[in-house]
């Protein structure tokens, strides 16, 4: 008789996670760098995407529906998110190194001399 392989029950949906992110970036505990699209976990606390989690669950809102109204598992996954997450931009952090940012936020790269020939 042939085993059927499953998934493990640990392992969190690529939907769960969307929604979570979702959540996070709403309430503006998670930032999206406008200039990379990269996510990173913002100054904010955690509290503000754990009230609007809260309030989805409560309303049963169908971009919860995933969760099954479980309030606990939503925190929990949105507190692993922004977890990983670093702190700021990865791409930011690593153009500033010889760059700069200017007042609106663009990042300039000093121009390099090169030789053609």
């Amino acid at each position: 008789m042939e085993q059927f392989q499953r998934r493990p029950s640990v392992e969190i949906s690529d939907e769960k996670r969307a929604i979570a992110v979702g959540i996070a970036v709403e309430a503006h505990s998670l930032g999206l760098c406008t200039v990379h699209n990269q996510l990173f976990a913002s100054a904010g606390m955690p509290a503000a995407a754990y009230e609007l989690a809260r309030t989805l669950v409560a309303e049963a809102s169908p971009r919860v529906m995933f969760f099954k109204r479980d309030l606990h598992a939503l925190k929990d996954l949105i507190r692993r998110v922004i977890a990983e997450q670093p702190t700021a931009c990865p791409c930011c952090e690593a153009a500033t190194i010889g760059g700069r940012f200017t007042a609106t936020g663009r990042h300039e790269i000093p121009a390099v001399a090169t030789t053609s020939g």
